[in-house]
């Protein structure tokens, strides 16, 4: 396969970007979409991920919407985020929120009875990739090692690799867990404990929905 030029978050067709484990999540119902997002980066933050280019917590690449003209929006968010391991390792996360005819509402019937406060009708997919990068600044590629790479691999990284490739699959889904949890869908695997509870209006009492 054709590796295409590196613009320094992915190689694409590169076998030192390896795929660990990616997942999709979707759901139909009533929410507001903002709070779960600045919760999840939040999360996201204050784990040490930070954006491959710059360096700092500002992960997002793209924030695209359009309203239809029959007044539902639509939403595109891209955020890409590394974390270095050591000198040759690191790992990337490629996630991607998506929001379709979105319908904010000031009164909502929900069960039977009716409630005020901001709250959307919202087709939410989040959809998430994560790689383990290696040698991403060909250190590695340009040494010695590079032209002994079977011995070296075999005798220095091939338990590490193993364990990082381990690592990042718990975390992956440490994060898909927490972002099951915002949109009020189970999950096989704990949440990471937080300060956000689900973001569904069923989780918010009968009586009210939280403006925020």
């Amino acid at each position: 396969m054709r590796v295409e030029k590196f613009n320094g978050i992915r190689r694409i067709g590169d076998h030192r970007d390896i795929l660990v484990t990616k997942w999709e999540l979707e759901n139909e119902t009533l929410q507001v979409f903002k709070p779960m997002y600045r919760a999840l980066h939040d999360y996201i933050k204050e784990n040490d991920w930070v954006h491959p280019l710059s360096g700092d917590d500002v992960i997002e690449d793209l924030y695209w919407e359009r309203w239809g003209p029959t007044g539902l929006k639509e939403q595109w968010c891209w955020w890409r985020a590394i974390q270095d391991r050591n000198d040759y390792i690191r790992w990337l996360m490629v996630l991607e929120w998506q929001t379709l005819f979105v319908k904010t509402d000031q009164t909502i019937t929900y069960k039977g009875k009716k409630a005020s406060g901001k709250v959307e009708r919202i087709n939410l997919k989040c959809m998430a990739s994560f790689y383990i990068q290696f040698d991403i600044n060909d250190k590695f590629k340009n040494s010695i090692a590079w032209k002994m790479r079977k011995a070296f691999f075999n005798r220095m990284y091939i338990q590490e690799m193993e364990q990082t490739r381990s690592d990042l699959y718990e975390r992956s889904h440490k994060i898909e867990a927490l972002v099951k949890r915002l949109m009020v869908l189970e999950s096989d695997w704990d949440a990471p404990a937080n300060q956000y509870g689900p973001f569904g209006y069923g989780d918010w009492g009968d009586d009210s929905v939280r403006n925020t």
